[in-house]
C-alpha cells in the first residue's frame, strides 16, 4: 500500500514540475528545466555525496547524470514502476479441502 501511494504521489509531482516547464517555457525570460539534483536538494537540504564530487566510481556518474536530468522524467518513470509493481492484485481463492465429485 504505501509503496503504491508514494508511487502515485510521484506520478503526480512528475506531471505538475512538467506543466511548470512547459509553463516557464513558454514565458518571455531563457529557462532551464529543474533538474531531479534541484529537487533532492530541495527535500533533503543538501546534495548527495557524488554530485558534489568527492568520489569518481562508474556509479557516481551516473547518479550525477541522473542529478542532471529534467525531474519530471525521473519521477514519472519512478512513480509509473512503483504504482505497477505494488499494485493491487486479485486475490487467489483456494479451497482448503477439495470437495468430492459426485458419482451418478
Amino acid at each position: 500500500m504505501v509503496g503504491r501511494v508514494v508511487g502515485w504521489v510521484f506520478i503526480g509531482l512528475a506531471i505538475l514540475i512538467a506543466s511548470a516547464d512547459v509553463v516557464m517555457a513558454l514565458g518571455n525570460s531563457d529557462y532551464d528545466s529543474l533538474a531531479a539534483g534541484e529537487v533532492w536538494i530541495l527535500l533533503a537540504g543538501k546534495s548527495p555525496a557524488f554530485m558534489e564530487g568527492a568520489a569518481a566510481g562508474v556509479l557516481d556518474h551516473l547518479g550525477a547524470w541522473i542529478m542532471d536530468l529534467p525531474a519530471w522524467i525521473v519521477m514519472g518513470p519512478l512513480g509509473i514502476v512503483l504504482a505497477t509493481v505494488f499494485r493491487r492484485r486479485p486475490r487467489r481463492h483456494r479451497p482448503l479441502f477439495r470437495h468430492p465429485r459426485t458419482i451418478g
